[in-house]
C-alpha cells in the first residue's frame, strides 16, 4: 500500500471515529433546565408534566441517576411522549429563569421548593407546582424507573386529568 493510499485510509478512520464519538456524546447529553419559563410553556402546549433533576456538578448519586436510569428512559419513544425533562444545576453561579419569567439563582430557586439534597427529582406541572411526590437522592436503583413511571402517571392526572 503506498503511503498516499494508508494517510487516506487513517483520515478516513479518524474522520469516522469523531462522527462516532460526536453521536454518542449527544446521546448522552442530558437537557439543561435553564429556561423554566419556555420548558412550563412547552409542557403547556403538549400536555406533559415536568420531570426537574436538581443536581450539583461533582454530584456522583446524580451522575449515576442520569446515566443508570434517566438517559436509558429518554432513548425511550414512550418516556419521551410522558414527561419534558431537564436538569438544574445549583451551584453557586448557575442562573435559570423560573416559571415567572424572571431570572435568579439556581440554588434560590431549588430552596423555594425546599430542596437540598442533589439528586432531588420534582414532578411540576406547566406552572411549576409540585404535581407527584418528590424523589430524593438514590436508595436503590431497582425499583426508581418502578417510581418514576409511578410519578409521572399521577403528575400528568393532576396537571391534565389524563
Amino acid at each position: 500500500m503506498s503511503p498516499q493510499a494508508l494517510a487516506s485510509l487513517l483520515v478516513a478512520g479518524l474522520i469516522n471515529l469523531l462522527l462516532v464519538c460526536s453521536v454518542n456524546a449527544d446521546q448522552n447529553r442530558f437537557p439543561v433546565a435553564d429556561d423554566l419559563y419556555k420548558l412550563g410553556a412547552e409542557a403547556e402546549k403538549r400536555e406533559l408534566p415536568i420531570l426537574l433533576l436538581i443536581s450539583q456538578y461533582h454530584c456522583e448519586y446524580c451522575e449515576r441517576i442520569k446515566r443508570e436510569v434517566l438517559q436509558p428512559m429518554q432513548t425511550n419513544k414512550d418516556f419521551q411522549n410522558r414527561v419534558l425533562v431537564g436538569e438544574l444545576m445549583i451551584d453557586a453561579g448557575e442562573k435559570v429563569v423560573d416559571f415567572q419569567g424572571k431570572q435568579v439563582e439556581s440554588a434560590a430557586f431549588s430552596q423555594r421548593y425546599g430542596v437540598f439534597v442533589t439528586p432531588t427529582l420534582l414532578f411540576l406541572d406547566n406552572q411549576g407546582r409540585e404535581a407527584a411526590e418528590r424523589i430524593l437522592g438514590i436508595n436503590t436503583l431497582d425499583y426508581l424507573v418502578f417510581y418514576i413511571e409511578d410519578a409521572i402517571e399521577k403528575a400528568t392526572k393532576k396537571s391534565f386529568g389524563k
